[in-house]
């Protein structure tokens, strides 16, 4: 009968759905019951019949590594940092060239980032993303940019192509050379003919040598 009473203290705490006979005839079953409950109210783990199985303590599970986001300009972010983010389009501040349509046709998912650094290093000098249409939006000439994420955005195919912080002033001559205010969250990369251009600024660095390169980043 005792097998039956402890059936029985299962089903009265919820945790199998069996069924029992609940006729006793052993008047010292309900002492029996309240055994088993005290037992089982003292152990804070109750597991499955099956000892072998696996007990995993949700504190210890692994998080899911969250993507990088950030408002406005960065410096020395790391690129390990960068979860989420992929490089899909990296040039030397050097000579090289390179038409902004095949620059787009690569970066095409819908948040860009513009990033920059000693080349091949392991930490971007500056950094700022916000949404693709942002960054894209064409300011022809001017210095009124377009603001999004904490960030100023310029951009013209025959002009120069960048950001500063958002509410900072920016001097496009092509590029901006502000250096009064921020100079280091600040990032320009010259264009013409529809191209990227030799040099110019990454934070407060004015550079034109391969030692330097600019990377545009993508994420979804």
């Amino acid at each position: 009968m005792r097998s039956q009473v402890c059936v029985v203290s299962w089903l009265s705490l919820g945790m199998f759905g069996l069924a029992c006979d609940p006729a006793n005839d052993d008047p010292g079953a309900g002492e029996a019951d309240e055994a088993v409950i005290s037992e089982d109210d003292r152990d804070d783990d109750v597991q499955d019949e099956d000892e072998s199985a696996p007990v995993i303590n949700p504190k210890l599970r692994p998080l899911a590594t969250p993507d990088y986001r950030a408002y406005g300009p960065q410096r020395d972010v790391p690129v390990a940092d960068l979860a989420g983010w992929t490089p899909c389009f990296t040039e030397t501040y050097g000579p090289t060239r390179t038409a902004i349509f095949t620059i787009l046709q690569a970066c095409d998912k819908p948040n860009l980032m513009l990033a920059c650094r000693p080349t091949g290093d392991d930490t971007f000098t500056v950094l700022a993303h916000a949404p693709r249409g942002a960054v894209l939006t064409d300011t022809g000439h001017s210095n009124a940019p377009t603001i999004s994420n904490g960030t100023g955005w310029y951009f013209n195919e025959e002009w120069s192509w960048g950001f500063a912080a958002a509410g900072d002033p920016i001097d496009r001559n092509e590029c901006d050379d502000n250096t009064e205010t921020n100079s280091e969250l600040r990032m320009c990369i010259p264009t013409a003919n529809a191209s990227t251009g030799l040099g110019f600024r990454c934070g407060d660095n004015f550079v034109y040598q391969d030692t330097w390169e600019r990377v545009i980043l993508q994420a979804d």
